[in-house]
């Protein structure tokens, strides 16, 4: 492989003039190739394959020998045709801006750039569609648990708003109730007065034996002849002989001698006494 100036080498491949770049020199015209147009990798060759190298032109003017002793080349053809730009490809360069590799980089990053973006744009279009797809029951879900949350918070502040106005009304009732105790207490009281004031002349007999035809006259008159026990009360009220009649359940209880009406009931035990009214 030899290396020379472009300036003094005559190029049988393109025009361009690719800085630092090795070439294969044809060793009949003496033309030169870049190993880039001849799409040979610069290794590939060794140092007598390229003293003998011959170009894809003069191999075709020149007779195939029986036995060669050149490595195969792939058959480029000298000069590069104008070719159909492929899709999506980068745009042809003219002859006057030359191919390097900082242009070629340049040109291959502006190209990734562009499918990058083109396939961040499609990757959160397709993300932001399957999101929302699989968010949207969950939102309906949401709709409806706030639904139902307004719905039992304001049943629960009716029942709140209820319950206050129960309780206020119990409370007015029991404080009626006390009062209607108060009132009822204090008329029986006054009617078992009444009731006793109106028997305060009143007498009871108790244990005298029922006889037919009994005159009650001839009864009282007798009550210090017969021998037969006979007690004498007052005539009580209900209500006073139903203390009265505790009171006795009490007094026997205690083992009281003796239990006596003096305008109210007394019990008494020896010498000490107990009053009700």
């Amino acid at each position: 492989m030899s290396e020379e100036s472009n300036q003094a080498t005559l190029w049988g491949c393109c025009v361009n003039d690719l800085e630092e770049e090795h070439f294969l020199k044809c060793s009949k015209c003496r033309k030169a190739f870049h190993y880039v147009c001849l799409s040979i990798e610069a290794n590939s060759v060794s140092v007598d394959q390229q003293k003998k190298w011959i170009c894809p032109a003069c191999v075709i003017l020149t007779p195939k020998p029986k036995v060669s002793d050149h490595t195969p080349i792939r058959n480029v053809c000298a000069t590069r045709g104008n070719k159909r730009q492929a899709l999506n490809s980068p745009p042809q360069t003219s002859p006057e801006s030359p191919i390097n590799r900082e242009y070629i980089s340049k040109t291959i990053e502006e190209v990734m750039a562009k499918h990058m973006d083109d396939l961040l744009l499609k990757i959160n279009r397709t993300v932001t569609e399957t999101i929302n797809r699989e968010l949207k029951p969950i939102r309906e879900e949401i709709l409806q648990m706030s639904a139902s949350l307004s719905f039992l918070n304001q049943s629960y502040e009716e029942i709140v708003k209820e319950h206050k106005e129960a309780k206020q009304y119990i409370k007015d009732l029991q404080s009626d109730n006390l009062k209607l105790k108060t009132s009822v207490n204090d008329l029986t009281s006054r009617i078992n007065q009444l009731e006793q004031s109106a028997r305060s002349a009143n007498i009871e007999l108790q244990c005298v034996p029922e006889k037919k035809n009994e005159n009650l006259y001839q009864i009282v008159t007798k009550l210090g002849r017969d021998k037969t026990p006979i007690f004498v009360t007052e005539h009580l009220s209900p209500a006073n002989k139903s203390l009265h009649a505790a009171a006795r359940l009490r007094a026997k209880e205690k083992r009281y001698k003796h239990v006596w009406l003096i305008s109210s009931i007394n019990d008494r035990r020896k010498d000490y006494s107990v009053g009700w009214a």
